[in-house]
């Protein structure tokens, strides 16, 4: 009996101290939730999903690659460099081992 209380003990005081620290932790915010449209030349090409959040519109980057991929650009991202870099050429001038899309 000691041995179960001795376990039910270290259970409370550990969902105590996890409890705690996921309440002060979690922040939550409101955005907007919508969609952009990607045109190119006065023609649509996507219609992205967003989120607006403190007067910024955001939108994922895969959409905007794979608007880029259907008329012909690729742009490819790298984030190993601060800030990251988007590069977008005309899929003819890209080398082979660049041509992957993210």
């Amino acid at each position: 009996m000691k041995k179960a209380a001795g376990y039910i003990g270290a259970f409370l005081a550990g969902s105590i101290v996890t409890g705690g620290m996921a309440i002060a932790a979690t922040t939550y915010v409101q955005a907007q939730k919508g969609t952009s449209i990607v045109e190119m030349n006065g023609q649509k090409v996507a219609s992205p999903p967003t989120l607006v959040y403190g007067g910024t519109t955001y939108v994922q980057l895969y959409s905007i690659q794979q608007a880029l991929k259907k008329v012909g650009w690729l742009a490819k991202w790298d984030g190993s460099k601060t800030p990251g870099v988007l590069s977008i050429v005309p899929a003819g001038n890209i080398a082979p081992s660049q041509s992957d899309a993210g």
